[in-house]
């Protein structure tokens, strides 16, 4: 009798797979469909190449990159959160970007296409539309956001980045678009108010510690309804603490969330009719699969903002909250998976293949790149040529005031990172031998760098090395030496160079191994990037 009644339960799960699949082994699967692929999944074994990078250098907003505001507006009415997001609240200072909440009364816009006294009416979770009251109107608390101006597909995102403390804080770093109407989200982390209940009465207690200990790391998809999906958070650290790294690694078949390096959560495209996760290579044609059907497949723009939770719920900061504070991010950075061993051959505009979407990031990779001279970029076009061994550009190349255009010389698969407790990650890309940044008109240098002439020898070394610069002029500089986890461990300021100075470097006192020396302007202008190593 007993073995029919484990075998009746067994026959149930067979047959309602859906609920196996959502109940048992439901990493993210949230909404499902049986489908018969008619073609074996493929994998991506090209080596990862760093895209773009934003270290915070300069002392001002890379305004051609980033907004301060959301496509829609100035705050996410559907949050209900408290804050408006203006352009004062946030800074860089030392290489560190802040996004900083203050508590302070400002009068602002919801939307600003329309007027103060319009009325703002929106849907939310896929509803009909409501209204939310008259655009113009009074804010208790500013911030700050940034939110990417192009579009990006399946690769690896990554910030670094140290969280405010207190009730009421929402710090965010994560993807989102809007395909035809059908909203995508990828939490990259969420932090917000957390509650325990202790005993002897049970009642719910804000619980600080744990606000800024569990990151929230979740899908959105709102079609048919369905919000976030798969576990939400985990328990670490106190991340307010200090600086620390939240990577994901998004591809066509699975999405992973790594915290400093360590694997915390996942979620996969497709999984077997028990409910088994499948990756690239487990999908075999005309096998049945269980299908995610919110798993994200759209291109999307980065955003990091600070909210301030809405006073729903008793949820908004209290009289021990700390204003202001800031979300602090040292560097976000997105590589792709990309074949780079080969020559590339631009002939013309056709040979760019630029998306027909103007907020799409557009890169070519190749280990050389040729540009000939019957190529031209056009006024709101943006594109990056990313070479590892050379770019050549023909005299003719041209590029309209008004478009973007980046140049540079990039070792693919390169770094000392590594992800643990993922097969699929190899070694990322962290430095750059060199990086010319075209906006509006074609330069490689601008007319002070062009006249100083960097040098950094010998490599190898015994750790001691040499930075020779010569110039035309006095100026002041600073020479920067990180180690290969990307964290700066010497620095030096030379004030007042001479016209053929010499500067001796020692490092002598650490590990031997790579480094890379970075020699900038007070400003923040990069003249020199090198990799050093020491014997």
């Amino acid at each position: 009798m007993k073995f029919n009644y484990f075998f009746l339960i067994f026959l149930f799960l067979l047959m309602h797979t859906n609920i196996l699949s959502t109940k048992v082994f439901g990493v993210g699967v949230c909404d499902d469909t049986i489908v018969v692929p008619i073609s074996d999944g493929t994998c991506d074994n090209n080596p990862w190449v760093l895209i773009f990078e934003d270290n915070f250098e300069n002392p001002t907003l890379n305004n051609k990159f980033w907004s301060n505001t959301y496509p829609w507006g100035t705050i996410n009415i559907c949050n209900n959160e408290q804050q408006i997001y203006t352009s004062n609240n946030f800074s860089i200072e030392n290489g560190i970007l802040s996004l900083t909440a203050k508590e302070e009364t400002v009068f602002g816009l919801v939307d600003s296409s329309l007027s103060e006294s319009d009325t703002i009416f929106a849907s939310c979770n896929q509803g009909s539309p409501q209204s939310y009251g008259i655009n113009g109107r009074y804010f208790d608390y500013s911030s700050g956001i940034i939110h990417s101006n192009y579009s990006f597909h399946y690769g690896m995102f990554e910030i670094r980045c140290k969280i405010p403390k207190g009730k009421g804080f929402w710090p965010a770093f994560w993807l989102y678009s809007i395909p035809q109407g059908v909203n995508n989200e990828i939490d990259i982390f969420e932090f917000w108010n957390k509650y325990s209940y202790p005993p002897p009465f049970f009642q719910e207690t804000f619980d600080l510690n744990k606000s800024v200990s569990r990151p929230n790391m979740t899908v959105h998809y709102d079609d048919d309804n369905y919000g976030k999906c798969g576990p939400e958070d985990y328990s670490g650290p106190d991340f307010s603490e200090n600086f620390n790294t939240f990577t994901l690694v998004w591809d066509p078949y699975k999405i992973q969330w790594f915290v400093n390096g360590e694997l915390k959560q996942k979620s996969y495209r497709f999984y077997t009719t028990l409910g088994q996760e499948v990756d690239c290579n487990g999908v075999n044609a005309f096998n049945s699969y269980l299908r995610n059907n919110i798993y994200p497949q759209s291109p999307m723009h980065i955003i990091a903002n600070l909210a301030i939770q809405g006073p729903d719920g008793n949820k908004g900061p209290n009289s021990s909250t700390p204003f202001p504070s800031s979300l602090e991010i040292d560097y976000i950075r997105y590589w792709t998976k990309a074949p780079c061993d080969s020559l590339v051959e631009i002939k013309s505009n056709n040979d760019l293949n630029l998306s027909s979407s103007s907020s799409r990031y557009n890169f070519i990779v190749g280990k050389e790149i040729l540009i000939e001279d019957d190529v031209h970029i056009n006024h709101g076009q943006q594109v990056s040529f990313i070479a590892s061994d050379k770019i050549t550009v023909r005299p003719g190349f041209s590029a309209e005031a008004g478009s973007s255009v980046l140049f540079k010389i990039e070792e693919c698969g390169f770094s000392s990172m590594r992800l643990s407790n993922s097969s699929s990650v190899e070694n990322l890309n962290k430095f750059k031998e060199e990086d010319y940044f075209f906006s509006n008109e074609v330069y490689t240098t601008n007319d002070r760098k062009s006249k100083i002439e960097v040098k950094c020898y010998p490599s190898p070394n015994n750790g001691k090395f040499y930075i020779s610069i010569i110039t035309k002029e006095n100026f002041d500089y600073i020479i920067d030496v990180y180690n290969v986890n990307g964290s700066k461990f010497k620095s030096k300021q030379i004030s007042d160079s001479k016209f053929n100075q010499l500067t001796s470097i020692n490092i002598q006192n650490f590990n031997s191994g790579i480094y890379f020396v970075k020699v900038k302007l007070l400003n923040g202008d990069i003249l020199h990037t090198q990799k050093i190593i020491y014997q």
